[in-house]
């Protein structure tokens, strides 16, 4: 038996190695556990360092959608203003196109009035002419009946009459007809400026389009070319500088480089820096335009002239209008006081003799009431 117990104790662990062990696994653990909570500190640094990045990625993002927003809102702000503007000088121009032609209506229907009035006064001078020539011829075959030296003065004095009164009547027909000229010149003058004022929209609106294609021409021109700035003065400059530095007649420029053959390799870029993308077609197209718009503006300044004296002369006309409207109102107010005042004179003097009435009533009472009685038998 004592062997059996030498084996079981040869088997089992002593305390102090199983001290010895649990020591060795703690501290194997304790290891472990630090490098991962530094590979877990790094992992988290990493981790917040890339969500602050991507923070101020998505701060500088929605600054840049703000500020486009901005620029749009702004954009259709202006768009909206200028849009506007234009609608009020259309109902302007619509406003005034209106009032014009209500006073144009006006004035045709009061020249056809005093026109009408005129051919009537014409028919009656005319058929009071012809029977004073009945008359005349009536008369003139009396007198050859009769004639007398008194008579045939008498005659002579009515013919003269008569030729003054055909003098009269002539110079009221050339009145008249005179009058109807200055009203179809007119007629012919107000449709004529209608017809230029007409073409002058026209031309303004196809002036307008031909700004707009310059304009697009211009801004595809300065977005192509990698100096927008610089002018065609620098192209003269190049080619000067290399006529005179190659020395003859041939020209080595971008202008002479199709006239005396070579490619474009042998051109120096260096010298060509300051040269305009813009070809001269387009700057003399735009120069025209330029002068075009100039002479427009001048249209435009003499139209508004005109406008502004046709304005004046509807506005004097509707002042004269609400002036007589003024002395209408004031002639039928006082047409008004004038009745009430008639009306209460009347009713006054009915008032007046009611209240007569009534004393004669109230004397003829109290004298039957004051006379003594008479005693009945």
């Amino acid at each position: 038996m004592p062997a059996l117990d030498d084996d079981i104790n040869a088997s089992l662990p002593t305390i102090a190695e199983e001290d010895d062990s649990i020591r060795s696994g703690s501290t194997t653990a304790s290891k472990e556990a630090g490098n991962n909570n530094s590979d877990n500190g790094a992992a988290a640094a990493t981790i917040e360092g890339e969500k602050i990045e991507e923070e101020r990625k998505e701060e500088k993002r929605r600054g840049k959608k703000d500020k486009k927003k901005r620029l749009k809102e702004q954009y259709a702000e202006d768009h909206d203003t200028a849009q506007q503007i234009l609608v009020d000088l259309c109902n302007e121009m619509k406003e005034l196109k209106t009032s014009l032609q209500e006073d144009q209506e006006k004035t045709t229907t009061t020249m056809m009035g005093n026109l009408e009035s005129n051919q009537l006064v014409m028919k009656s001078l005319s058929e009071q002419l012809e029977a004073m020539q009945g008359n005349m011829k009536q008369l003139d075959q009396v007198i050859e009946s009769k004639a007398t030296p008194e008579q045939i003065e008498e005659l002579a004095r009515i013919r003269a009459v008569q030729e003054m009164i055909s003098v009269v009547t002539e110079d009221k027909e050339q009145t008249v007809k005179i009058y109807e000229t200055h009203a179809r010149r007119g007629y012919e003058e107000l449709e004529r400026l209608r017809q230029d004022l007409e073409s002058e929209r026209k031309e303004v609106a196809a002036l307008r389009t031909e700004l707009e294609i310059v304009r697009e021409e211009r801004h595809k021109l300065l977005a192509k070319s990698p100096s927008p700035r610089v002018s065609v003065g620098g192209l003269e400059a190049y080619m000067a500088d290399d006529s005179s530095s190659q020395g003859g007649g041939s020209r080595k420029g971008p202008g002479g480089m199709y006239l005396n053959g070579g490619s474009l390799s042998r051109v120096d870029v260096r010298k060509m820096s300051d040269f305009d993308d813009m070809t001269l077609e387009t700057k003399g197209s735009y120069d025209t335009t330029t002068y075009e718009m100039k002479s427009l503006k001048k249209r435009i300044i003499h139209m508004k002239k005109k406008l502004a004296v046709a304005q004046q002369e509807v506005k004097e006309t509707a002042d004269l209008r609400a002036e007589v409207e003024k002395l209408r109102i004031a002639c039928e107010t006082e047409k008004k006081a004038s009745l009430n005042k008639d009306e209460t004179i009347n009713r006054l003097k009915k008032e007046i003799e009611d209240l007569r009435r009534g004393q004669v009533g109230a004397v003829a009472t109290a004298t039957v009431s004051s006379s003594p009685a008479v005693p009945r038998t």
